[in-house]
C-alpha cells in the first residue's frame, strides 16, 4: 500500500500488558508516508484523532498535519 499527497498510513499499534492485549486508538506504526514523509516508515507515531481519519482494516489514513509526534 502506498500513501498519496499529504497522508501517512499508519497500521494499528498494540501491545500485550499483563497478557491483556491493549489499543490506542491514536499511536501506530508508519507504513508508508508520501514525499518526505517517507522517513517515519517504521517508527511509532501519535496522532490527533480531533479530525475524521479514514481506515482500511487495520490502517489509518492520517495528513500529515495531525502527527503530533514521534516516538523512539
Amino acid at each position: 500500500m502506498k500513501a498519496i499527497g499529504n497522508y501517512i498510513i499508519v497500521q494499528q499499534y498494540e501491545e500485550r500488558v499483563n497478557g491483556i492485549l491493549v489499543k490506542e486508538n491514536n499511536v501506530g506504526i508508519v507504513v508508508d508516508g508520501a514525499n518526505e514523509h517517507g522517513s517515519l516508515v517504521g517508527k511509532k507515531v501519535i496522532f490527533s484523532t480531533m479530525k475524521p481519519i479514514e481506515e482500511y482494516g487495520e490502517f489509518k489514513f492520517i495528513h500529515k498535519d495531525y502527527v503530533l509526534a514521534v516516538i523512539e
